[in-house]
């Protein structure tokens, strides 16, 4: 199997865009990373996943004929986390990891064989089945997920484990949700520093700023979050039957969990219209705070802040704006 010729163009240049130099040379390392461990692993690759972002995924099925999904990426702090995190989630709610190797940062995952994702739900007037189905995710994520019980549960993963270890250790390396305060102060000096159409006010970006700082000063419990869990990172698994993908492993109060759902599927809610886009986000915050138990305030400030937050990281990553996130960013503030 010529690998070379499986991995598409764009993802290429996205890795280039991104990478620079580094992900050149990535670029040059990935049909070898690929054969490595498709040979260690024993599993028959199929075909690339379309779409790519940033990390070469394809599907692959095991000795045993079990379909299985092999993902590799730059390594780097933000995907040994995710490994990581996948270790301490060990299949509860989420996509259970087989192997990995974190110098490779390679991973062999189980193949959810979706269906759809959660935003199908959403879209068809299942807006309400899709909230309960997320928050059975998150109390399996965050359930058992304290600072005080992932080591162990690492710990006890690598005596079953013959890939390259996680040390324990690595657990330092988590982002927290006090890392995230930095976007808005990026956000911010932006803002007073050059005008961008589309982008956020100063007076939103002041906004939001403030609120997550109380947010963060007001927390008094800690678990590992998912840290991305919209719509399209929940998909719907022959195993789960809904599992999450993609995790990125943070470090926070369990309301940061919520934010991602709140905002999504962004570009399709602002079809719905002013009104009932306002219901539908208003309903949502209701329904949260009633399953989780958590304050509705806490969620409405947490859904705005990052709602201003994922608005800077677009512009941040595709060198423009979008007036999505900004007409996001209003509702929220129309129905606080």
């Amino acid at each position: 199997m010529d690998i070379n010729s499986m991995i598409d163009m764009n993802f290429k240049q996205k890795v280039r865009d991104t990478f620079g130099a580094t992900g050149d040379a990535w670029l040059q390392r990935l049909p070898a990373i690929v054969t490595k461990y498709a040979d260690l692993w024993k599993i028959n690759l199929i075909r690339t996943v379309v779409n790519l972002s940033h990390n070469f995924i394809m599907y692959a099925t095991d000795a045993h004929n079990v379909k299985v999904i092999l993902k590799i990426g730059i390594p780097s702090k933000s995907l040994e986390s995710e490994i990581i995190a996948l270790i301490a989630y060990d299949g509860n709610g989420c996509v259970k990891l087989l192997e990995y190797d974190l110098d490779d940062g390679v991973m062999l995952l189980e193949d959810a064989e979706m269906g759809m994702n959660l935003s199908e739900l959403t879209l068809s007037g299942r807006d309400e089945e899709a909230v309960r189905i997320v928050v059975e995710i998150i109390e399996k994520l965050n359930l058992k997920n304290s600072p005080a019980t992932v080591p162990a549960t690492i710990a006890a993963h690598q005596n079953n484990q013959n890939s390259k270890r996680a040390d324990v250790t690595n657990l330092a390396s988590f982002a927290q949700v006090e890392d995230w305060l930095h976007g808005f102060k990026e956000l911010h000096m932006h803002l007073v520093s050059e005008k961008t159409d589309g982008l956020f006010s100063v007076e939103i970006a002041e906004r939001a700023e403030k609120e997550y700082c109380q947010l963060l000063s007001s927390s008094n419990k800690r678990v590992l979050l998912h840290g991305d869990l919209h719509h399209s990172n929940i998909l719907w698994g022959k195993r789960g039957p809904w599992v999450a993908i993609d995790p990125k492993g943070v470090w926070g109060d369990p309301v940061f969990e919520v934010a991602a759902f709140t905002r999504n599927p962004v570009h399709d809610l602002l079809d719905l219209g002013g009104h009932n886009l306002k219901m539908l986000t208003k309903r949502r915050i209701e329904l949260f705070s009633r399953y989780l138990s958590m304050d509705t305030n806490r969620i409405w400030s947490v859904s705005f802040a990052q709602a201003v937050l994922a608005g800077w990281w677009y512009y941040q990553d595709h060198k423009q704006a979008c007036s999505t996130w900004n007409k996001m960013a209003e509702v929220f503030l129309a129905i606080e």
